[in-house]
């Protein structure tokens, strides 16, 4: 057979094979596949929504495939939510998925409280039906009932281990009033939310089982990182000019805003804070940052932190066999940091919202450093020089010691 004949015969073929066709029927040879069989939730607070995790299906036959429905195994009854190729909706039927295409199916999960305190496995699948196949995808959350506390003002209490709590907007401890965490307990806060201290705060943790504040999230942001790494989720904890007699032992403040803020610069009177054994890290402003205030710290470390990790504005402090350590990195935190690791003023500006022009003002504030002594310290980060002290003749600043301080190159800037 000459070539002209052998391309007659292909050509013919085909034609044949187009002709055929029929759209309506499609042959399966190797099914949908998925770009994972079970997406899993990790803890979840109940009543509180999940992050949006995604599954791509794939088309990698040579047909396209009708998918004649995707929906949820329990129906009416599943606690997971779906958005399916842009349709937000539990099912969605008779779906063309073309040849060497793909899809994306979203999933989220609102887990209704119960009574359990230990945490609950809830369950379910996505059903995927074609004309001659049914597939599954696994769903599978952990879900932990907590005790929630949403705009409140708390009178004099204690929080236990029992089960966990949830701040969710600001919760105030009032005037004259004692809120008490014992051991072991984990407060989380949803985003923006802080804890404002009018009262005082006692934190009674202990070396095994310190008391931990961080934010709602537990799952992972994307495969290989997750919330744990994420600072920002949450707002802080503020101790206002009335706040007195504020102990913290033993605990573990994480990924806020900033992890404390003691004082106001707007008010005259100020809050006293005793600091022993306790980790603030990962915060995307300061670690701690006082207007005025009085801290006394033991054994505390400061570190990673967007801004400084320490900035005293006035006031009297004492740090004793503490850490200050700042490695704020550019590339896993997306922002850069150009304030050194201490920085102590007894002046700085501060934004004020002027209610009745309805805009933000900057203000100056004053007050004298009578005290900031650091004793058998670390002082390390990043950058060239990691303290700053700023002095004004309007104010004074007295007694600024660093007394047996390591450092990369340490030159006392209080001399």
């Amino acid at each position: 057979m000459n070539k002209i004949g052998r391309y007659l015969i292909l050509l013919v073929l085909i034609i044949a094979a187009i002709c055929c066709r029929d759209r309506d029927i499609i042959r399966i040879e190797d099914g949908l596949t998925f770009s994972k069989d079970t997406v899993f939730f990790d803890t979840i607070f109940t009543r509180i929504g999940s992050i949006t995790k995604e599954v791509k299906i794939y088309n990698f036959t040579k047909d396209d495939i009708n998918i004649r429905s995707i929906h949820l195994s329990k129906g009416l009854n599943s606690q997971f939510r779906l958005n399916i190729d842009g349709f937000a909706g539990n099912q969605k039927e008779n779906i063309n998925l073309r040849a060497q295409d793909s899809m994306f199916v979203f999933i989220e999960v609102t887990i209704d409280p119960t009574t359990d305190l230990s945490p609950m496995v809830i369950e379910d699948s996505i059903v995927v039906v074609t004309n001659n196949n049914i597939q599954y995808i696994n769903l599978l959350a952990w879900g932990q009932n907590m005790k929630l506390f949403a705009l409140e003002s708390i009178k004099t209490s204690t929080w236990t281990n029992e089960r966990p709590y949830l701040i969710y907007l600001n919760v105030i401890v009032d005037t004259g009033e004692v809120l008490t965490i014992e051991a072991g307990t984990k407060v989380h806060f949803h985003r923006y939310s802080s804890l404002v201290v009018q009262g005082t705060l006692i934190v009674n943790g202990t070396k095994d089982n310190p008391v931990y504040f961080q934010g709602d999230r537990l799952d992972d942001v994307f495969e290989g990182y997750n919330y744990q790494d994420v600072p920002g989720q949450w707002g802080t904890i503020l101790f206002t000019d009335e706040s007195q007699n504020n102990v913290i032992n033993y605990a573990v403040i994480r990924n806020a805003t900033a992890g404390m803020q003691i004082g106001e610069p707007s008010k005259e009177t100020r809050p006293d804070v005793t600091i022993s054994n306790t980790i603030i890290d990962n915060m995307s402003g300061s670690g701690i940052i006082s207007w005025g205030s009085s801290i006394s710290a033991y054994n505390l470390v400061i570190s990673n932190n967007g801004t400084e990790s320490l900035g005293l504005y006035g006031g009297n402090y004492e740090f004793v066999h503490c850490t200050i350590a700042n490695y704020w990195d550019l590339f896993k935190n997306f922002s850069n940091r150009n304030r050194p690791a201490i920085v102590i003023s007894n002046y700085a500006g501060y934004p004020l919202y002027n209610e009745e022009n309805e805009e933000w003002e900057m203000k100056i504030f004053i007050a004298d450093i009578e005290k900031a002594e650091f004793k058998n310290c670390i002082i390390y980060g990043n950058l060239e020089d990691e303290i700053l002290v700023a002095d004004t003749n309007i104010a004074k600043l007295d007694n600024c010691n660093f007394d047996y301080i390591l450092k990369g190159i340490f030159n006392n800037p209080c001399k």
